[in-house]
């Protein structure tokens, strides 16, 4: 059989496996990627079908093969290619571009640039390619806020996930959410909050706890904010922030303003206790616990000894959990 007329054969039989050079590799119409071994004598044909490759740690390696040349494409191919506009997010330009694609399959043939009014929906998918592909990232100082309210989900399904009592299954229907879930899952969030946005700074300045919100009930979204709050408040009446982004979620407070308090605070129903950062009247690090009870029983006696002589003017009792909350200094603290 003529070797010019078995490639176009075998391009009809096989769609996917046709492919054309991008640098060092070929990109399938499929949407994979392949190479020649170093080993091996590459084609120097404007297009191949690949019949065989080997896929291993180092890479996908053509094996064996057939030759099509562009004249041949063009001329026998035609009803594999598709033309079509699209719009999309260039990362090199920062900002969206429209072009007409010729394509079979996945494998881009040609692209031109094209001048478009963007309408809504292309808005839309400018926007949806570009958080794809820049990730949480897209949305700049929201993207804390976003890995933070991921953390909270995460001790409620986990939790879900290690009891089998009548409660936690009805807990069951909290969805599972991770950032790759929501990478592929943007349609179901972000789509709807899109309509007006025409820009990076519009987009950054999304209220992302709405958006994210919007996956739960009214009924789950009151229990996470009951669950998790946002601030702990010490015997002493001072709010102090939780810091969701460490594991577990800590606050960092003045010693003397946790005296009364016998135990470690805990947040999701008691069943999270929160890591103390214990600070000296300088706001210096003194100790960090999970067990509020312990160090007060133990470690307490030994800091006591060693700030007090640093800090002499300040509380140092002998029974903090007794002790009353409040002023580092003796003198601003009331008489008893």
């Amino acid at each position: 059989m003529d070797a010019d007329v078995f490639g176009v054969l075998l391009a009809h039989a096989f769609p996917d496996r046709i492919a054309k050079k991008t640098s060092k590799r070929w990109k399938m119409s499929n949407g994979g990627a392949v190479e020649f071994h170093h080993s091996s004598v590459p084609s120097n044909s404007d297009f191949i079908v690949v019949l065989d490759f080997s896929a291993s740690k180092y890479g996908h390696y053509i094996r064996h093969y057939a030759e099509l040349s562009e004249s041949q494409v063009d001329e026998y191919l035609s009803d594999l290619v598709v033309t079509k506009e699209s719009v999309t997010w260039s990362s090199q330009k920062q900002s969206p571009v429209a072009f007409v694609e010729t394509k079979i399959g996945e494998l881009v043939l040609e692209q031109k640039p094209i001048k478009v009014n963007f309408s809504e929906q292309q808005w839309q998918k400018v926007w949806l390619d570009y958080v794809s592909q820049t990730g949480l990232k897209s949305f700049g100082a929201n993207e804390k806020k976003i890995q933070v309210w991921l953390t909270k989900l995460a001790y409620i399904t986990n939790s879900v996930k290690g009891t089998e009592s009548e409660t936690s299954s009805k807990a069951q229907s909290w969805p599972e959410c991770s950032v790759e879930w929501l990478m592929d899952n943007t349609e179901k969030w972000l789509s709807p909050f899109l309509d007006n946005v025409r820009s990076l700074p519009q987009l950054q300045k999304l209220d992302v706890i709405t958006m994210l919100n919007s996956l739960l009930t009214w009924e789950q979204q009151q229990q996470l904010k009951t669950w998790f709050p946002s601030h702990y408040e010490t015997p002493a009446g001072t709010r102090c922030k939780i810091d969701y982004s460490n594991t577990p979620p800590k606050i960092s407070v003045r010693l003397q303003e946790m005296f009364g308090e016998p135990a470690s605070p805990a947040i999701f129903q008691g069943k999270v206790a929160l890591l103390i950062e214990l600070l000296s009247p300088a706001q210096r690090p003194i100790q960090l616990t999970q067990d509020l009870a312990h160090f007060w029983n133990n470690a307490y006696v030994e800091v006591k000894k060693e700030m007090k002589g640093r800090y002499p003017k300040h509380r140092w009792p002998d029974s903090p959990q007794t002790e009353l909350a409040g002023h580092s200094l003796k003198k601003k603290m009331p008489s008893k």
